[in-house]
């Protein structure tokens, strides 16, 4: 899967035959990049292993190995080996809060209604960037987030 420079493979390897597939494929890739003089930067190339039963292969591409990793930003959300939505949760959190202290420490004199529009502008796309793909259902995750919305909810009623 191709996305602007991003290119993505992944596939279930939970056989030593689909491990196989998955390294054929990036033999493939490597093969193509040769050939058309576009070499992958396979620093830059990770492996995120899913779920407790994966066996965790070793993938070469272009004759070197591919790191592995736990966790992966792609367009913005956090993907885990685990696929907790957690991370993408205290990344929004982190982020929100920045975003409302600024908006406290530099218009302290607006009115309500500005200060709701700059909450919408600011702070609500924070938040919903990407929710769907992350989803939180765990209800910590719920809180945190739902958190963020109260927090300006009060600021804005002093």
């Amino acid at each position: 899967m191709k996305f602007a420079d991003d290119s993505k493979l992944w596939g279930s390897a939970n056989t030593e035959e689909y491990k196989i597939k998955i390294q054929n494929d990036l033999n493939i890739l490597s093969d193509w990049a040769k050939i058309n003089h576009m070499p992958f930067n396979v620093s830059k190339c990770k492996v995120l292993h899913i779920g407790n039963k994966n066996n965790r292969a070793d993938y070469k591409l272009m004759e070197q190995n591919i790191t592995e990793t736990t966790e992966e930003k792609d367009l913005g959300a956090y993907f885990t080996n685990t696929f907790k939505s957690r991370l993408n949760c205290s990344k929004v959190q982190k982020s929100s809060n920045i975003m409302m202290g600024l908006i406290r420490r530099n218009v302290l004199t607006i009115p309500v209604d500005w200060k709701l529009a700059l909450y919408k502008m600011l702070v609500r796309p924070l938040i919903d960037y990407c929710i769907s793909a992350w989803r939180p259902y765990a209800k910590r995750d719920i809180t945190q987030i739902e958190g963020i919305q109260k927090r300006f909810t009060k600021s804005i009623n002093l």
